[in-house]
């Protein structure tokens, strides 16, 4: 399961069919990201890294330093409950 949040609201719980199945959202594998921060926001960069080719970035995110926290917050959450 995972964790649906948005910054007017509570956390609630999400259906895996819901997170995963969002055919109006692009859908993105990650295995590099970077991050950028400036003092008023940071940019995550996402994207695809194979042997012997440079990083692919395919995505960026910029966030309010709040967001970032609250992010951070439920990554370590859905690590916690589902790292094996």
């Amino acid at each position: 399961m995972g964790v649906l949040v948005n910054a007017e609201s509570q956390p609630e719980q999400a259906t895996q069919e819901q997170a995963v199945q969002r055919a109006d959202l692009p859908l993105v594998y990650a295995n590099w990201m970077r991050l950028m921060p400036t003092p008023l926001d940071v940019a995550l960069d996402v994207g695809y890294f194979a042997p012997d080719t440079p990083p692919h970035p395919q995505l960026r995110i910029v966030m309010t330093w709040e967001h970032l926290k609250m992010l951070q917050g439920l990554i370590a959450a859905i690590i916690e409950e589902g790292e094996p």
